[in-house]
């Protein structure tokens, strides 16, 4: 992924994750934006037990495709999740697996 056109003094770092107010925040904003993906879990499979957080997690969903368009550079800690960016609508990703030590 080529960040030279993406260079200045300031970047956003958003964790997705299930929906947050903090999002209409961080859209506003003009800074870039870099993402950072590890999977949100369906609300197909929380809903029937948990519909609040059903709820959140198609929040949340919806707000990682709403960024796509905003964000300069997406990263995910395996490739399934990159492939979700993907599809997400996101064009710069890269796969930064998580540490293990």
């Amino acid at each position: 992924v080529e960040l030279g056109r993406f260079q200045r003094d300031r970047w956003l770092l958003y964790q997705s994750s299930i929906g947050s107010p903090a999002f209409d925040v961080l859209a506003a904003r003009n800074e870039p934006k870099l993402v950072n993906y590890h999977n949100i879990t369906p609300a197909s499979l929380l809903a029937p037990w948990e519909p609040n957080v059903g709820y959140e997690v198609d929040l949340g969903r919806t707000q990682l495709e709403r960024l796509a368009p905003m964000s300069g550079l997406a990263v995910a800690d395996s490739a399934y999740n990159e492939t979700e960016l993907a599809e997400a609508g996101y064009a710069d990703t890269a796969v930064v697996p998580l540490s293990s030590t």
